[in-house]
């Protein structure tokens, strides 16, 4: 038995036989040289392929349209068509037409490869990944101008584990679900549209395999062990009845958190802590009442704009919100306004590809600011919400008290345009500030007075302090949430919040992870947002452990963060609570895009 490892893109067990995937890409086109009469014409070549290439990728769109199970995908093909619009794309390909008097499908080639290598080399991981993307649609092109281009795609005869040293985005639609048991790559990121796509599917995935696909054969049985990232290939009897014998185990695990549905979310002592639902969909929100969540505490609002051909109505807003809300019952929902910007780009937007570090652009509130009439679009959809459910507006990415006092003035806005046309709406809904900032931190005291309450979004508050992007492997072990900054950060939240009794939420990946239960609930977080799923794991362990014992683990890991830089370095004093890194980081399975991004 052979065992490949690799970085974890989604848990789960499966086993069955190998299916290597090689996907012939088109062969370089040769460097025709055409005439000058001849130009015009390739030009206008070029453009149909264009509008060819536009029209069957909207034609996929429309296959997924009314399963939003496959929004992710629908997401890889709404980035496909904005790069087809890039007007700077298309005008360096017709300038090599033009200067370079060569056939439309070789300057395809030439102009992608020069833009993808420019990609490649950034250091940005989000501007590198763009690069796979940036080739997949040239692919399309290319088939649209030589459909002799065509390249064969995996027929899957059964059920199968699919390896591949890389996998198109696009190809990933083509694979026959059904018999898709799961996906190993070489190539690839924990955030790229194929682990976007591979967590959308629900199936277990590995990349980072190296030489995967050259190390292992079509037909060999293997086992794929997604929370820890192995292959197992050629696998024996008896390691076969241990990962079966495991499987079981967790089935019956998963059945016994579904019993807790019902059960009071309390420490062993009785201290009674609020378990909320993190959500972006519809699926998500129907499991607001199935994994027993007491409300909903971040409504990611990106979905309804990154699945549209232009930005949504405040009429379709509206209606999306009602959905969401019929499907998480009678819960409070505290939902984040547009958080666009760094990895979430929009089809019919040309910002994200004109900013050198889009994580370091307009994010959040302050891109929201920068364009009042889609903020207060979006805001008036919100009130209308409130006059029929209890809500709250939390607004992402604060840095600075302007940003609330200005999110303010434009939400009495929309509530004056409302009252002008006459529309039911509750003009004074409560409104937050997500704390993701090393400077929302720094200046607490002075937020607290303006705004109702509080979510600290661990995710991006993590990656800023210690400046390690999350997604990145090869600075896993720098993403942690033992560093000293991290600890003193969300210890001073919380006790000004305390102080000012301000109400005050932990959402993002760490609030799911129930070792990390007794150290969040140390450092005075009493209410967690998490992926509804997480739910069940952590009520387990509130139950085992008491107040008391909570917050003298947070007050002995703080005292340890002042003499190391990392808890890893004490492990024999902070074991016995001590988490394992989050699983967006590739050391267990990956949460199905729950990510405050």
């Amino acid at each position: 038995m052979r065992t490949l490892t690799g970085i974890s893109l989604n848990a789960g067990y499966a086993e069955g036989p190998i299916f290597v995937f090689r996907p012939e890409m088109p062969v370089a086109p040769p460097r025709t040289a055409i005439s000058a009469s001849e130009v015009p014409a390739e030009v206008r070549t070029f453009r149909a392929s264009l509008a060819q290439t536009r029209s069957d990728l909207e034609l996929v769109q429309e296959k997924f349209a009314g399963n939003i199970d496959d929004v992710a995908i629908r997401n890889v093909f709404h980035a496909h068509i904005h790069l087809l619009t890039d007007p700077a794309w298309i005008d360096d390909i017709e300038r090599c037409i033009r200067d370079e008097r060569i056939t439309a499908a070789a300057a395809v080639h030439e102009v992608t490869e020069q833009w993808a290598q420019r990609f490649a080399r950034m250091e940005n991981p989000y501007l590198a990944e763009r690069a796979i993307d940036l080739r997949d649609v040239s692919r399309r092109v290319l088939i649209a101008l030589e459909p002799a281009c065509v390249l064969p795609i995996a027929n899957l005869a059964h059920p199968s584990i699919v390896v591949a040293r890389s996998v198109m985005p696009s190809d990933m639609v083509h694979l026959d679900r059904a018999n898709t048991l799961a996906i190993v790559t070489e190539e690839g990121g924990v955030a790229d549209h194929v682990a976007i796509v591979t967590r959308s599917m629900g199936i277990p995935g590995i990349t980072g395999v190296k030489d995967v696909a050259e190390k292992v054969h079509t037909g060999e049985r293997a086992i794929i062990d997604g929370k820890e990232g192995k292959l197992l290939v050629a696998v024996s009897k008896t390691a076969s009845r241990r990962y079966h014998a495991l499987a079981r185990r967790r089935e019956a695990e998963r059945q016994a958190l579904e019993a807790l549905r019902d059960v009071l979310a309390q420490t062993k002592d009785g201290h009674r802590v609020r378990l909320c639902a993190n959500i972006g969909d519809v699926n998500d929100a129907k499991l607001v009442p199935a994994m027993g969540a007491e409300e909903v505490g971040l409504f990611r609002t990106e979905l309804a704009f990154l699945t549209a051909q232009r930005h949504p109505s405040e009429v379709q807003q509206l209606a999306t919100y009602r959905a969401m809300a019929k499907a998480a019952g009678p819960v409070p929902l505290t939902i984040r306004t547009l958080d666009l910007g760094g990895d979430k780009m929009l089809a019919y937007d040309q910002e994200p590809l004109s900013e050198s570090n889009p994580l370091l652009g307009r994010r959040g509130i302050r891109r929201s600011l920068a364009e009042p009439r889609t903020f207060r679009r979006q805001l008036r959809a919100l009130l209308r919400l409130g006059a029929e459910h209890d809500v709250r507006v939390l607004l992402p990415m604060v840095v600075s008290v302007s940003d609330v006092v200005r999110a303010r003035e434009q939400i009495a806005i929309a509530a004056d345009e409302l009252y002008r046309a006459g529309h039911e709406h509750r003009p004074n809904l409560p409104v937050g500030a997500m704390i993701e900032t090393p400077s929302a931190v720094l200046i607490i005291d002075e937020l607290l007075p303006h705004v109702d309450f509080l979510s600290v979004g661990t995710n991006d508050l993590i990656q800023y302090l210690l400046v390690a992007d999350r997604t990145a492997a090869a600075v896993r072990d720098h993403y942690t949430l033992f560093h000293p900054a991290v600890l003193r950060a969300l210890h001073l939240v919380a006790q000004a919040a305390r102080t000012a009794q301000t109400p005050l939420t932990l959402c993002g990946e760490l609030a799911g992870f129930g070792d990390m239960t007794p150290l969040l609930l140390g450092l005075g977080f009493t209410t967690l947002s998490m992926a509804p799923h997480e739910i069940p794991v952590v009520k387990r362990h509130l139950a085992q452990i008491r107040l008391a014992d909570a917050e003298a683990l947070a007050h002995q890991t703080l005292r340890l963060s002042l003499r190391r830089p990392v808890a890893d370095e004490a492990r024999g004093e902070v074991a016995p609570s001590r988490p394992a890194p989050p699983p967006s980081l590739g050391q267990s399975g990956a949460p199905a895009v729950q990510t405050h991004l």
